[in-house]
């Protein structure tokens, strides 16, 4: 049975396994004959689909995902050969056709599975060598060079100054309701503001790394996916 899609945004397109049947017949003829299934992923940018048993496809829901995936397409096979982990190797990209807007990708197929959002189990991850394997890639990626890579300016503002989202915050404080403490928030934005900002040359930084672009294996870190945030700025992020 079918995955029934959830959509994340008020402006996000439409998107169906019929369309990716559609799409990947009319400009992979190669991978025609390949099954495809959406996945129940919770990624607020791409839908995905798996192709066959070794591909993906991922679908931008919104205008700037696509922009992400082109990072991707261009980043991620220089990125690739200096992190201790995998990471999604682009195989692909598609055009817009049959109504659907931007380009999409097809990447290779990562197996792995992600860490639940409660402690683990000791059977399913190794908690220590988990923040290990986390810090050992967090670190490879901040001494990759950064020569012509995206400022963080560019990319969704992570890992630029915290002041460049000041009047987007400052709203969202006030439009909390009754319940929030708004006083107390911020003081806490104030006091964001009000740390020193980072001095040094920015760093690679993947822009995303929560329990859901992560992939374990054998209780070990396999790969990190999503990496459409990623761009240069502040390693704090």
């Amino acid at each position: 049975m079918d995955f029934a899609p959830l959509k994340m945004h008020v402006d996000e397109v439409d998107t169906s396994t019929e369309l990716v049947c559609s799409l990947v017949s009319q400009q992979f003829p190669q991978w025609s004959d390949l099954s495809i299934k959406q996945l129940a992923s919770a990624g607020t940018d791409n839908a995905m689909f798996r192709l066959g048993n070794e591909l993906v496809v991922r679908m931008p829901r919104v205008e700037r995902a696509a922009a992400g995936l082109a990072r991707e397409a261009h980043w991620l096979p220089i990125l690739a050969p200096q992190l201790p982990c995998m990471i999604p190797q682009p195989l692909d990209v598609g055009e817009p056709s049959f109504g659907f807007p931007w380009n999409w990708s097809i990447y290779g197929w990562l197996d792995g599975t992600n860490p639940s959002d409660d402690e683990p189990r000791p059977n399913e991850i190794d908690l220590d060598r988990a923040a290990d394997d986390i810090a050992r890639f967090i670190g490879a990626l901040h001494t990759i060079d950064t020569t012509g890579a995206p400022p963080a300016r560019e990319v969704q503002r992570r890992g630029a100054p915290v002041r460049v989202t000041d009047r987007a915050t400052r709203a969202a404080i006030a439009s909390l309701t009754a319940t929030h403490d708004t006083r107390r928030l911020g003081a806490l934005w104030d006091a964001a503001l009000a740390a020193p900002e980072w001095d040094r040359p920015p760093v690679w930084i993947h822009g995303d790394v929560l329990t859901g672009n992560l992939l374990f294996h054998d209780r070990r870190l396999r790969a990190v996916i999503d990496w459409g945030c990623a761009c240069v700025g502040d390693p704090a992020c």
